[in-house]
């Protein structure tokens, strides 16, 4: 039995349910490519942050000509060989608070330049894969392969063809949250699961963590690209997860997590869920609420 409804009025059900299918990647498409367009807006300010910094150092260098209630002030640009610049200022708050809040927002963006680059490179990535299943679905020609590509992928299907899938789709050993940084962390959900998980379907660039010296579930961060390894963010949710998912979880809040590589770990016969780790380390964190929450999609 296919997943994919066949209207009968269509000559050819398989084309059809194709198109659709291409329609809806091809939307999706459009979304990736402007969030593409907000994220290079983003980074774009972020290195413009020198502008900003100058523009403190003007205002504070003239501070005694700025008086509360001026909107704006022509100054001399330094940098410009003295070339007149008119700034514009907040007539209601304090000069000084002002120039305060400018080198704040140099100092956030400059700093923001590191994490601006990598959301960038993980929604260009994001754009060449929905462009490979694009490709992907034109070269099927049959509507059984169309039906498995959809269980594989199942964000490609439109909407009214989820609950087919979901249907068809068989129980996966773990659980699956998104980091705040948009990758995926999968998390066992038992011993045998946590197997299934760490040796079927984790590959051995993955980054695997795990409450130290506690039983719990196995967490695995997923690699999109050999070489790239998770943002620091992206260790602290699955770290949290690693936590919350053991018998840790109740030692006052907080505990270590031990941080590897799928490929330093190997199965203990006879003992489903067990590993030995030849390479790691340890980190220690505190369960958070907030990021516990946000995980779970609870704002």
């Amino acid at each position: 039995m296919s997943i994919i409804p066949i209207p009968p009025s269509e000559k050819t059900a398989f084309e059809h349910a194709k198109n659709r299918v291409i329609l809806h990647l091809k939307r999706l498409l459009k979304r990736t490519q402007k969030q593409i367009f907000i994220r290079e807006k983003t980074l774009l300010d972020c290195q413009n942050w020198e502008d900003v910094h100058h523009k403190a150092l003007l205002l504070q260098s003239n501070l005694y000509r700025i008086k509360k209630g001026l909107a704006e002030i022509t100054l001399e640009d330094w940098a410009e060989e003295g070339k007149a610049c008119t700034l514009l200022l907040d007539p209601i708050k304090d000069p000084k608070d002002q120039v305060a809040a400018l080198f704040r927002q140099a100092r956030k963006l400059r700093l923001g330049i590191p994490h601006s680059e990598k959301q960038l490179h993980l929604i260009v990535n994001a754009l060449s894969a929905q462009e490979e299943l694009i490709s992907h679905v034109q070269n099927i020609n049959s509507i059984t392969a169309l039906d498995a590509f959809l269980i594989a992928h199942p964000s490609a299907a439109p909407q009214e063809h989820q609950i087919l899938i979901k249907k068809f789709e068989p129980t996966k050993p773990y659980h699956t949250y998104t980091s705040e940084s948009g990758l995926s962390i999968w998390v066992g959900k038992n011993a045998t699961k946590n197997d299934l998980l760490t040796f079927h379907h984790a590959n051995g660039l993955d980054w695997w963590l795990h409450a130290h010296n506690y039983p719990g579930s196995h967490v695995i961060i997923r690699v999109l690209r050999k070489g790239e390894d998770p943002d620091s963010k992206t260790i602290l949710d699955a770290a949290e997860l690693a936590l919350r998912y053991s018998k840790a979880k109740d030692t006052h809040g907080e505990g270590e997590v031990t941080v590897s590589q799928v490929k330093f770990l190997h199965r203990l016969k006879g003992c489903p869920g067990k590993v030995q780790v030849s390479k790691h380390r340890v980190m220690y964190i505190r369960l958070d609420p907030v990021r516990w929450n946000r995980l779970r999609g609870i704002s």
